[in-house]
């Protein structure tokens, strides 16, 4: 998850028990000494979290086609 994210190992460590906690993250399983984690994505905040990805990537697309100039070519 940290090369993932270049989030560091430790903050990760220290943010996975509060995601939980607010149930954004469901723990799955262990293998070894490594827990398992998931999205819940049945999670009201995982809900909202994902509106709000969505709208911020229309809007970045609205912005970018109202900054393009469109080329016109020489007709011949």
């Amino acid at each position: 998850m940290s090369r993932i994210t270049k989030v560091p190992p430790r903050t990760i460590q220290r943010v996975l028990p509060h995601l939980v906690a607010k149930e954004l993250i469901a723990e799955t399983g262990k293998i070894g000494n490594t827990k398992m984690y998931i999205l819940n994505t049945q999670s009201e905040l995982a809900k909202v979290l994902r509106q709000y990805v969505q709208t911020a990537i229309n809007v970045n697309i609205d912005n970018a086609r109202k900054q393009h100039v469109p080329v016109q070519l020489n007709k011949k």
